[in-house]
């Protein structure tokens, strides 16, 4: 009798938490393996964003853009790419006091994160929306399609 009172706690538990992370987290929880959520944002935020690949915002890039890595601080020390400043998603708080310091709001800013299954970047663009950036753009493949088309990297 207490091992099944047990499994019910268990389940209700796990119930409440799982209703916990689908409402407050960006992404919820896929109800399928496949299933991608974009992290809750209003539409007229979504459609200013745009996307593009490595090798055009490569090009971009090199005409005064800021390139702008999510991943943590210790991916962006291993590898990055060159000119590329970090503003992690995980210590964005943090980091971002400087960026707004070195950043106009109406610059344009390239983001990417670690591949194409990342979202930290669409995340960390969210924020910067919110903050009054207007002009960005996610590298589709992030860094990992940057690697693979041999663009410049700092190690």
């Amino acid at each position: 009798m207490q091992d099944l009172f047990r499994i019910i706690c268990l389940l209700v538990v796990s119930l409440v938490l799982g209703v916990f992370v689908q409402v407050f987290h960006p992404m919820g929880l896929p109800f399928w393996l496949n299933e991608v959520k974009e992290p809750a944002m209003p539409a007229w935020a979504w459609n200013r964003l745009q996307t593009m690949d490595a090798e055009t915002a490569f090009y971009k890039v090199s005409n005064e853009c800021i390139l702008v890595d999510v991943r943590n601080k210790e991916a962006f020390q291993k590898e990055h790419a060159v000119s590329a400043i970090n503003l992690p998603y995980y210590g964005f708080s943090d980091h971002y006091s400087e960026f707004a310091k070195n950043v106009a709001k109406k610059e344009a800013i390239f983001l990417y994160c670690y591949h194409s299954e990342c979202f930290l970047d669409s995340w960390v663009a969210k924020r910067l929306l919110a903050l009054g950036f207007s002009n960005l753009t996610i590298i589709e493949g992030g860094f990992e399609s940057w690697k693979e088309l041999n663009l410049p990297t700092t190690k």
